[in-house]
Formats: structure tokens, sequence, C-alpha cells
């Protein structure tokens, strides 16, 4: 998972406080059918999600996207 700071309120080029964090994460399968896969990643406990800022962007049919937020 990639991070980068998208909302830097004190330029410091490192995340403090009041600063938007961006986690990206790409899943991809060059293979054959890929059944049972799970991904899962916990962000650091020093910060606090925003459940409504998580964008799923599935390309495959019949696939589940769940997500937990605090």
């Amino acid at each position: 998972m990639a991070a980068s700071i998208v909302v830097d309120a004190a330029p410091t080029g490192k995340a403090n406080v009041g600063d938007t964090i961006r986690y990206t994460t790409t899943i991809t399968n060059s293979g054959g059918d890929a059944t049972g896969v799970h991904f899962s990643d916990t962000p650091d406990a020093n910060t606090t999600l925003d459940g409504g800022s998580i964008h799923a962007s599935p390309i495959a049919f019949d696939d589940t996207y769940n997500w937990v937020g605090n």
C-alpha cells in the first residue's frame, strides 16, 4: 500500500495533525481465475479513517468489496 499526503496543513513533507493521507492499493491478477482471494491492511493507529472517503473500483463482475472503518 502506498501512502501520500494530499493536504499538507503544515508543509513539512511529513504527515501531521490535520493533514489528509491517501492510501492507494492496486491488486492485479495476470493469470487464471483467482478464487478465495482476500486483502487486509490496517492503517496506522495514529490516524483516523474517514469512512466516507473509501472508494473501490471493481473491474470484474461478481466480486465483493467490503471495508470497515472506525
